[in-house]
């Protein structure tokens, strides 16, 4: 079983992607970046700021699944 990639808060995952939270966010809304927020606070894993660096697509079943630690 592999580990899960590291969690990033909002402005940390800002600094990774290299953008400002504000841009983030609207990423966030317009559903172009996925996140969880099962933990009460918006969590972003690496793969997954890594796929929107890309322009890979989100994949909306897993966007509901809960953040495993």
């Amino acid at each position: 079983m592999s580990a899960a990639s590291p969690l990033y808060t909002i402005p940390e995952a800002a600094a990774y992607l290299r953008c400002s939270i504000r841009t983030l966010k609207a990423a966030v809304a317009a559903k172009r970046v996925q996140s969880s927020k099962s933990t009460g606070r918006r969590m972003f894993r690496r793969e997954w700021l890594d796929a929107f660096i890309d322009g890979q697509p989100v994949a909306m079943a897993s966007r509901t699944a809960a953040v495993q630690m």
